[in-house]
């Protein structure tokens, strides 16, 4: 168990094992802590907020938050414990070296700076988020990458990156959804006057600084599947249509060709002298015929028209 005091002794933070029941019970004495989690507080894997508020200045909020999780790992998730009230936030051990370039120093001096266990439990908040936010950020460039990846392929690997982005986004989600929690839950528990503090405020500004960079995100991911879907269902359209029209120019070969293929005995053009000939320009009359009839119907200027994109690009 380690113990820290701040602010000249006006709170304190401490660490223990939250597994110790009998350690964790003797710390929480005299506030009513839901038992279910006394028993479970060291297992728990997932986001949860509890408090209670029967007692004015007794008031106590627990619960267990995910502060780090790798995106591309489910099993990465880093789970801490905490309990606060007015007097004092207790936590199991909330390992700084996942966050890049955190100077535990620092963080000192900033509780140090804090009047309340309140106050200094939105530090910690403060930190987790700016974690969030240095992930967020790193979607600047890939989804300004995938766009212009969209325009020049668009193939399934540009598909599966978009899906990919958009799973991890959601995954971010998750992990700011807890402390928006945090945010309501707080001033709840403690008292509207939480609110008008600059430690709050701060990490209000940074929560909807997340969710929304977030949320446009997803939008612009949304939009870009989207964007892939019409030009997958436009490329099917053009294979279906390009399909069509092989099949209907060829139609006069085969038809011709299934006639001259019933091999009856009176059939007088199988014994003409240029009979070959004309069957070939009969069918090549066809054909134009046919071909020139779809170009003036203009069933054929987007198929061709793409086709000289195509090499163009």
């Amino acid at each position: 168990m380690n113990g820290h005091a701040f602010n000249d002794g006006k709170w304190q933070w401490i660490e223990m094992d939250f597994s110790d029941k009998a350690a964790l019970e003797k710390k929480i004495s005299g506030y009513h802590v839901d038992d279910r989690w006394l028993d479970q507080a060291s297992e728990g894997e997932t986001n949860n907020l509890q408090m209670d508020t029967t007692y004015e200045g007794r008031e106590v909020v627990w619960g267990s938050l995910v502060y780090d999780h790798d995106l591309e790992d489910p099993e990465s998730e880093r789970v801490f414990h905490f309990c606060l009230t007015r007097e004092f936030l207790l936590t199991d051990h909330l390992d700084f070296d996942v966050f890049e370039k955190i100077d535990t120093s620092n963080i000192m001096t900033k509780l140090d700076l804090t009047h309340t266990p309140i106050e200094g439990f939105m530090v910690f908040i403060n930190i987790i988020l700016n974690s969030y936010l240095k992930k967020i950020d790193l979607f600047e460039g890939r989804i300004n990458d995938l766009l212009w990846q969209l325009e020049r392929k668009n193939n399934e690997k540009v598909l599966s990156q978009i899906m990919k982005c958009r799973h991890e986004l959601l995954i971010l989600k998750s992990l700011i959804l807890p402390l928006k929690e945090i945010e309501i839950g707080v001033p709840e528990a403690f008292g509207e006057s939480i609110k008008e503090g600059p430690i709050y405020n701060k990490m209000r500004h940074r929560i909807r600084r997340a969710f929304t960079l977030v949320t446009e995100y997803g939008k612009e991911i949304g939009s870009m599947a989207e964007l892939e879907s019409v030009k997958a269902d436009v490329r099917g359209n053009e294979i279906m249509k390009t399909l069509t029209i092989v099949t209907v120019l060829f139609t006069p070969i085969m038809a011709w060709g299934a006639l001259w293929g019933m091999n009856f005995i009176h059939m007088p053009e199988l014994d003409y002298k240029y009979g070959y000939l004309f069957a070939w320009l009969l069918i090549i009359v066809n054909t134009g015929a046919i071909y020139q009839f779809l170009r003036n119907k203009g069933w054929m200027g987007d198929v061709l028209n793409n086709r000289k994109e195509a090499k163009k690009k």
